[in-house]
């Protein structure tokens, strides 16, 4: 089995292509895209988490928990790729900070590193997770890509492709911050993962 050619194709070109040209591999590139973009999420999260002395302490526990969020969805990811035989290309996409978030989402924020702080909190923390849609981005007249767009073609790509799923070079785990890591092994699971992400 060899591996897949990845065009790092930005999430802003992957959406502009028409719903009719999404073939697989254009799947397993957009999976490798939201790899991308789940990974250049952990970093900011990670500063935030180490810079909290006690680790009991409620701030803490939360941005622990968004960590291990963000960290399960790119493990559920992977899995949507790997099921459908590609691979995930971790090492060819390390984010550099200060930059933006990958394949152009959110495209006017710079995402650093820092110990957490109401500044960093406002942001890049809460900017992360800004609303995709509603009332804040229109009266905001945000224009960029949504992350919740791009995981919505996704979905509607496997719907549409029906790609065979082998199930095979999956990771599960019981715990993943309280969260289960499962194998994608049907529609039925994308459509579930998709959701939780």
């Amino acid at each position: 089995m060899g591996f897949t050619t990845i065009k790092n194709t930005s999430i802003s070109e992957l959406l502009l292509t028409e719903s009719a040209n999404r073939d697989i591999e254009w799947l397993k590139n957009s999976l490798n895209a939201a790899i991308e973009l789940e990974l250049a999420t952990l970093p900011p999260y990670l500063c935030a988490w180490w810079s909290i002395k006690d680790d009991k302490a409620p701030a803490a526990k939360l941005i622990r928990s968004v960590l291990m969020e963000e960290m399960l969805h790119m493990a559920l990811v992977a899995n949507m790729l790997t099921t459908i035989g590609g691979t995930p290309q971790i090492s060819t996409v390390l984010p550099s900070y200060p930059g933006n978030l990958p394949g152009g989402v959110r495209p006017q924020l710079t995402v650093y590193l820092a110990g957490l702080s109401k500044t960093y909190l406002d942001e890049v923390c809460k900017q992360i997770e800004y609303p995709e849609s509603g009332p804040i981005a229109f009266f905001a007249g945000e224009t960029y890509p949504t992350i919740g767009a791009f995981y919505d073609a996704i979905l509607v790509a496997f719907q549409e492709l029906k790609p065979e799923m082998s199930g095979t070079n999956q990771l599960t785990d019981d715990s993943v911050g309280g969260h289960k890591l499962y194998a994608i092994n049907t529609l039925a699971d994308v459509e579930t993962a998709i959701n939780e992400i």
